[in-house]
């Protein structure tokens, strides 16, 4: 087993450093800038202030159905699903925009993939391109480690854009607080992040002055 599926499977996530580089990352920006422009507005892609704050259906995009093509990336997806062949059912980009980008509460995608059919014994997981960099000063992603081995108890509400969300409840926050505290990816452009779809996490409004641009394949 490698180290980065040792990281993997003891915190529920692993950061693969520099995974990209910066000519790889600026013609990602390019094909995002192109895609922006063909995809309609809608409730679901925009929020108040942001134009587009996602830009989807990545996964029917060869260019970014090759950009994982990797062998490095792809020899630590068959460690996780102990498989050579893997499916990405859906693939975005989410935009936090400078100043106006909004929360997303603490969740485990499992409270949604289960209702596609996924099982709870299944090995889903989410893959993150840093398109920009992303630290605490602009609303990087928040989790706790160690969370991706049960399930917990969730609320339903509606965002911003009256969209159903859920969120683990703050009865659950206050227990992992204890002994587990929130912990923030600091990562820099062209970096990836793998987490596994049980693990809690989330991130804050973004009111700096710096865009938090990320690509999430599940």
């Amino acid at each position: 087993m490698t180290k980065e599926f040792n990281e993997y499977k003891k915190k529920g996530i692993v950061i693969l450093r520099s995974f990209f580089n910066k000519n790889e990352i600026n013609k990602t920006k390019q094909k995002l800038d192109e895609l922006k422009k063909k995809q309609k507005k809608n409730r679901g892609n925009t929020e108040p202030l942001n134009e587009r704050a996602i830009i989807g259906s990545l996964e029917k995009e060869k260019y970014f159905i090759e950009l994982i093509n990797k062998k490095k990336i792809n020899k630590l997806i068959s460690e996780i699903l102990n498989s050579d062949k893997y499916i990405v059912w859906n693939a975005k980009c989410n935009i936090k925009k400078e100043y106006f980008g909004t929360v997303e509460y603490f969740h485990q995608d499992y409270s949604y993939w289960k209702n596609l059919g996924f099982k709870n014994n299944q090995k889903l997981f989410s893959l993150m391109i840093c398109v920009d960099p992303q630290s605490i000063f602009n609303s990087s992603l928040a989790y706790y480690e160690k969370t991706h081995n049960k399930t917990f108890k969730h609320k339903k509400f509606l965002n911003i854009n009256l969209l159903q969300k859920n969120a683990v409840s703050e009865f659950e926050l206050k227990k992992l607080d204890i002994n587990n505290k929130i912990k923030y990816l600091n990562c820099k452009s062209g970096d990836v992040v793998l987490f596994d779809w049980k693990l809690i996490h989330g991130s804050s409004h973004n009111i700096s002055s710096n865009s938090r641009k990320i690509i999430l394949y599940q």
